[in-house]
């Protein structure tokens, strides 16, 4: 996850910087260390948190931000070289696309629900998935569904 993160992160803040839209790059970079932070405290001591190529990588997205610092961090870990000479991070585009998607799951045109279905799934899985959701049952309680509507991507509308 913190992998997939990295790779949109290093092309949305090279994006970002391009359209010299600094707060939407530095507010991509917090998502970074809010969820490096999470991971760290979800997991054990020893498997949590960014690895040390995902560091470094972070540290050269931050280097237009805070150049001292990254510097700094450069140094420490172990980098000879300056960190102004260095690449920008490469972007692996499989690592782009997402695996899952969510969509909102709305009974007579109110959100009721949301349901995590595979980006590949067709309109018909999609349907199924969603009359098989615990919460969708309930709410139908017992009615058929007149009409199903799928927006691939975005939600399913039930009319009961």
């Amino acid at each position: 996850a913190l992998e997939k993160l990295l790779h949109r992160a290093s092309k949305k803040v090279g994006e970002d910087i391009e359209r010299l839209a600094f707060n939407t790059a530095i507010a991509t970079l917090i998502e970074v260390v809010n969820a490096a932070t999470r991971a760290t405290t979800l997991a054990s001591a020893s498997d949590g948190g960014l690895t040390r190529d995902q560091l470094i990588r972070f540290v050269k997205l931050l280097a237009p931000f805070a150049p001292h610092f990254a510097e700094e961090i450069w140094h420490k870990l172990g980098c000879a070289d300056a960190l102004a000479t260095a690449a920008w991070p490469t972007v692996d585009a499989a690592l782009l696309v997402d695996d899952e998607v969510e969509l909102a799951v709305q009974l007579c045109g109110k959100v009721k629900t949301r349901l995590r279905v595979p980006s590949s799934a067709d309109a018909a899985a999609i349907e199924k998935l969603a009359l098989a959701d615990p919460k969708v049952i309930e709410m139908l309680a017992g009615k058929t569904p007149k009409k199903i509507i799928v927006v691939a991507g975005r939600l399913v509308n039930i009319v009961a």
